[in-house]
């Protein structure tokens, strides 16, 4: 990996952002993806002025370009490659607004659905190198 490998920020302490990292760790055959949680040194020190400052949104930075809410998960989808790649197309074809209005959603009501995570799963030495700060 290289400093241009795409970050994915999400929220450290939410119960389905934690499962949707593994699911990405797991299905991200080429290992293209790197993560860090919102509260962390990364993003602190992520100097953008298109940076979002609450944490209800997972954040996407690729290629020098910044993504939010939907658009985060279909472009995070489509960097992986692969079978998530074409949900990643399918989930962009749709007009934004109702994309977003289903992501808000569901961030409303994330911590309802999946819970709050107190410390983060211990992940294997390959996806460790993945994580950062």
């Amino acid at each position: 990996m290289n400093d241009e490998d795409p970050i994915v920020f999400f929220d450290g302490t939410c119960g389905m952002c934690s499962w949707s990292v593994r699911w990405m760790l797991k299905h991200d055959r080429k290992a293209v993806l790197r993560f860090a949680p919102l509260q962390g040194e990364t993003f602190a020190a992520l100097d953008r002025e298109d940076k979002p400052a609450d944490m209800s949104s997972m954040v996407f930075v690729r290629q020098g370009k910044l993504y939010t809410r939907s658009e985060a998960v279909a472009q995070m989808l489509m960097a992986m490659g692969g079978w998530p790649a074409i949900f990643g197309i399918k989930l962009w074809a749709v007009p934004r607004p109702i994309r977003d209005w289903g992501y808000r959603l569901v961030a409303a009501n994330r911590y309802k659905i999946a819970g709050r995570v107190e410390r983060c799963e211990i992940p294997s030495e390959a996806d460790r190198a993945r994580m950062l700060p």
